[in-house]
């Protein structure tokens, strides 16, 4: 579907801490979440700020609103099946549109220039930028 701003998300982990922006592994597996799970989210109708809500008991709820309205068992992995399912239906449409993999790149610059204040450039190599693709 193209560049948008909501589908790998992680600013919230960075801002607390949770998530070190020097750790690709751990980038590579906290954006193929976040992109499983915003997936899953689009498909539901709700805009991105309500999904922040649903944890806990909210999340329940809404698994079984879900469920109620498909007529068949929904929850959390349901939810997560769902989102891998969108996901590889926008690669394999992009694929069969004449897009590759290198139309999944950054721009050079991001390898090469330096940003503050830590001083780094962009630290996920090519593999794992596939890897976040293929192992929805």
């Amino acid at each position: 579907m193209g560049a948008d701003h909501t589908a790998g998300n992680l600013v919230g982990s960075y801002l607390a801490g949770v998530l070190d922006h020097a750790d690709s592994q751990a980038q590579v597996a906290a954006s193929r979440q976040a992109q499983v799970g915003m997936a899953a989210l689009d498909c539901t109708g709700l805009c991105l700020l309500a999904g922040g809500a649903i944890g806990g008991a909210a999340a329940e709820a809404f698994f079984r609103m879900i469920q109620i309205r498909l007529g068949r068992p929904f929850d959390a992995q349901a939810y997560t099946e769902l989102g891998k399912q969108v996901l590889a239906a926008e690669l394999e449409f992009n694929r069969k549109a004449g897009f590759t993999k290198e139309d999944d790149r950054l721009p050079s610059f991001f390898y090469t220039e330096k940003l503050s204040p830590n001083d780094q450039v962009f630290p996920i190599s090519e593999a794992e930028l596939d890897s976040t693709l293929s192992q929805q």
